[in-house]
């Protein structure tokens, strides 16, 4: 048995079905969280700019970007925080799907027909999809790095810091 089963207990090594399930359940959650997240803000943005601009149109396409953006950071640190390791992961993992499910209400709208469209919104629309992913990395990673705040105070043996 090598070093590691003896320290931990752990019959099994190697990668285990059980990490892949909670992977594939913060994902999932994570998906959720991301999409709601880009459709409440969508709805603000959809207020402003009818408040704001004269002429929505030109602003539409940045307001969009930005939402689905933001939604999908916000998908991948919900689903980092859930995972609880491999923010990297879990936060790629998250941010295809978002852009695959995003994707997936485009065509069935009729809006991701590529005939019929300019160069430059294609352009945005791929520029969405990897804005999407990145910032959906990004969350993933913030979240890793985030400790969880603990109520209980530190102890350090070895250098006796917490002698009464």
């Amino acid at each position: 048995m090598n070093q590691y089963n003896e320290i931990s207990g752990n019959k099994k090594s190697g990668f285990q079905g059980e990490s892949y399930a909670k992977l594939a359940k913060s994902v999932v959650l994570g998906t959720i969280a991301g999409i709601f997240s880009s459709v409440v803000l969508m709805i603000i943005f959809a207020f402003v700019i009818n408040a704001a601009f004269g002429d929505p149109d030109g602003a539409l396409n940045i307001f969009t970007g930005i939402a689905a953006s933001t939604g999908a950071a916000v998908g991948g640190f919900y689903a980092s925080k859930k995972n609880g390791t491999k923010g990297f992961v879990s936060g790629l993992a998250t941010g295809l799907t978002i852009s695959l499910a995003v994707f997936a209400v485009m065509i069935f709208s009729g809006k991701g027909s590529l005939e019929n469209t300019e160069n430059t919104e294609i352009k945005f629309r791929v520029i969405i999809i990897i804005c999407q992913i990145v910032f959906a990395c990004v969350g993933g990673i913030f979240a890793a790095n985030t400790r969880k705040s603990k109520k209980t105070a530190r102890s350090y043996p070895v250098m006796g810091i917490n002698k009464k």
